[in-house]
């Protein structure tokens, strides 16, 4: 009766070592430290493009200047910046795109519609043209920006970022390398 529960037991172990091993993708060196670093420039395109996107909503925001003056200057560079953003992120994810997996490279473009369709609100809502970075602040104060649609879309920014930098890490994690 012992014997066969502790051969129940190290059947169990060795059929998940078995499946542990099976999921392992065994890389060089060499290959590993790329994929690293461009996942780590991607990480950091991207949440830096969060980061920027967020700013235009200011739910997180803990000052608001007192005059309108020098709020509309700062929301003119919080809307300059996250547009630096967006195209500082879709350059690299660009760059890298023969260098990452097919999946990752679709998730990622799904982050970069979403940070899109924030700042096209942001821009017409501030009149900004963007190939020339001309600020109008004489925005019609009656329209509406924090609408359920853009603080939906927020979130679904920051639930597609969350849940792609969970997919990175697992993958990265199932990368053994050779020595």
């Amino acid at each position: 009766m012992i014997a066969k529960r502790i051969d129940e037991r190290y059947k169990i172990e060795l059929a998940a070592h078995k499946s542990e091993l099976q999921r392992k993708v065994y890389i060089s060196q060499k290959r590993f430290d790329t994929e690293f670093q461009i996942f780590r420039e991607l990480s950091s395109a991207f949440f830096l493009l969060r980061k920027n996107v967020q700013r235009l909503t200011q739910r997180n925001q803990v000052m608001v200047p007192s005059d309108k003056e020098s709020e509309i200057e700062q929301e003119k560079q919080w809307c300059l910046a996250a547009l630096k953003a967006y195209v500082d992120a879709q350059d690299v994810l660009n760059a890298n795109a023969s260098f990452i997996k097919a999946e990752f490279f679709e998730q990622y473009k799904v982050a970069l519609a979403l940070a899109d369709h924030q700042l096209t609100s942001f821009e017409k809502h501030y009149q900004l043209n963007a190939p020339t970075n001309v600020w109008n602040p004489g925005r019609p104060e009656s329209v509406k920006i924090l609408t359920p649609e853009v603080l939906a879309k927020e979130d679904a920014l920051n639930a597609a970022l969350d849940k792609l930098n969970d997919d990175v890490r697992t993958y990265l994690a199932s990368l053994d390398v050779i020595e």
